[in-house]
């Protein structure tokens, strides 16, 4: 009678494991190592200067033929944590990225009251099958992202899925049947805590020549662009005087619409490659337009 007993909840222990499938295991975190330690040479030479990659990183970015390639999967993770919040694991964030680093430490650059250029080009892995929300707008997987460099708030995110395309503030740059081809994006702003700031971004064109997809002028360009467009953020929202931005790919189930575990990116995961990455101060600007 006892081996009997035994046998079965054997057989009940193998058919629970079985009938499990796991390309629906999300959650629970897969907790990858942490790249805190990963020395610049692991980035090519010809990137900007400060530039390094996320401690958060799930994965190092590669380096080849003349671009930095990022992939990331459904439901990895680090635990690496700062002063600008918990860790990944914590609130179910992926990404593989390289961001500026403390360029704002040497009192020269990414400030309030100045203006840049931030541009680069980026090829997205056809492959994608994650699609986002209904809303050009709703998507939670970042190909860049512009931050509060104090508390790590995001400011702005240019976005991308597999039924929109890639978008910021829900404009289209380009659409899902042009992955797989180059195409490059290119931001103007100043950063403002007044109504002296603009933001123009273009795709696949002239700076100083055509529409732009997005542009806004006479605000301030330290809190969350949603609001401040609106004129509609909290009295408590920060207002920080340095910035970072981090480019690859980051997959935030905080980003409205929020849910609950990770972000559905399907066993095909993500990827994207970069180049001709460029970060300049603007002294003279040309062609900018104030509102579109």
């Amino acid at each position: 009678m006892r081996h009997i007993v035994i046998f079965t909840f054997l057989l009940a222990a193998c058919q629970t494991t079985s009938g499990t499938d796991p390309a629906n295991q999300t959650t629970e975190p897969v907790v990858a190592e942490t790249t805190s330690d990963a020395p610049r040479g692991h980035l090519p030479d010809w990137l900007p200067p400060h530039f390094r990659i996320n401690p958060r990183s799930v994965s190092a970015p590669e380096s080849r033929d003349g671009a930095i390639a990022f992939s990331i999967r459904q439901g990895q993770c680090t635990r690496h944590s700062d002063r600008t919040g918990p860790g990944d694991c914590a609130t179910r964030t992926t990404r593989s990225t390289i961001q500026t680093g403390k360029v704002w430490d040497q009192q020269v650059e990414w400030q309030l009251g100045q203006r840049f250029l931030y541009s680069f080009e980026f090829r997205i892995d056809p492959s994608l099958r994650y699609r986002g929300g209904t809303r050009r707008e709703d998507s939670q997987l970042v190909l860049a992202r512009w931050e509060n460099a104090e508390g790590g708030q995001p400011l702005f995110d240019l976005k991308f899925d597999a039924r929109h395309g890639v978008t910021l503030m829900g404009r289209t740059c380009i659409m899902p049947e042009q992955f797989g081809d180059w195409h490059r994006f290119n931001l103007r702003l100043r950063w403002a805590d007044d109504n002296t700031g603009f933001i123009e971004a273009r795709c696949d064109g002239s700076l100083h020549v055509g529409a732009p997809i997005f542009a806004a002028s006479e605000m301030p360009t330290n809190r969350p662009l949603a609001c401040s467009l609106k004129e509609s953020c909290p009295a408590n929202t920060p207002r920080p005087s340095r910035f970072n931005m981090q480019l690859g790919l980051i997959a935030d189930p905080n980003l409205p619409p929020r849910k609950a575990g990770f972000v559905p990116l399907t066993s095909k995961g993500a990827k994207v490659e970069m180049r001709r990455i460029l970060v300049r101060r603007l002294y003279v600007i040309f062609g900018r337009k104030a509102e579109f």
